[in-house]
């Protein structure tokens, strides 16, 4: 468990590692982004910018899973992820279908600093997106890359996870973010 002390310095570090990024407090946090992404090159520049930030942001602070657009200025429909070495942007995806089931998971988020909340999510969707290189893919996710869809989709749609969490769940993140698993609600 982290000391208040190591929080603020992984956050200090993370900021100057990652100076574009966009805190809570940012009009462009709450504005949901509606335009599209279709050329190419627009893709392939919005995938080197946002895994550019992120692995800076992961380098410094050792955390970080992925990164919407809006949370480094950019208004486009777009996001990064990395689960393990993979890398991967979602180019204007949606949610096509969501669970019933659902489970908690204690969220933190690169654009909230050192807070951390549970938040309720589906437990398995059915998502579509366009990959870089623009094929459209359909997909069903569950577990982790579930939940950190949606997480990163609710970004696009200025909705972070402090809105949604679970009352009375807000509070300094001194965990570590990496050991936190998904836990059924019953």
């Amino acid at each position: 468990m982290a000391t208040p002390t190591e929080l603020a310095k992984s956050f200090l570090a993370g900021i100057g590692a990652c100076p574009e990024l966009v805190f809570a407090d940012a009009p462009a946090l709450r504005q949901m982004v509606r335009s599209g992404i279709g050329a190419q090159d627009e893709a392939e520049q919005i995938f080197a910018e946002l895994k550019a930030a992120l692995e800076r942001y992961r380098a410094a602070t050792g955390i970080g899973r992925g990164l919407a657009a809006p949370q480094i200025g950019l208004r486009s429909r777009a996001f990064v992820t990395c689960l393990g070495d993979e890398w991967q942007l979602f180019l204007n995806p949606s949610i096509l279908e969501r669970s019933e089931a659902r489970s908690l998971y204690r969220e933190s988020c690169l654009s909230c600093g050192p807070i951390s909340c549970d938040v309720a999510r589906p437990s398995e969707i059915t998502a579509t997106w366009t990959t870089v290189n623009g094929k459209i893919v359909t997909d069903r996710l569950s577990g982790f890359e579930a939940r950190i869809f949606q997480h990163e989709l609710d970004h696009l749609d200025g909705i972070l996870c402090v809105d949604i969490a679970e009352p009375g769940s807000v509070n300094l993140r001194l965990e570590d973010p990496l050991a936190e698993k998904l836990r059924p609600i019953l």
